[in-house]
């Protein structure tokens, strides 16, 4: 994953990938990280 923790857990709590928050830990997939990654505005 390119992204740490952290960020991941600010686009679960954005909503702007699909995860759940399983006790303190926000949990999502491969699939929904490479997703926000193709589908995000900014390019780098």
């Amino acid at each position: 994953m390119p992204y740490g923790q952290e960020y991941i857990s600010l686009l679960a709590r954005t909503g702007k990938i699909d995860a759940y928050k399983e006790g303190r830990n926000w949990l999502t997939t491969k699939e929904a990280v490479s997703d926000y990654m193709t589908t995000r505005k900014r390019k780098r």
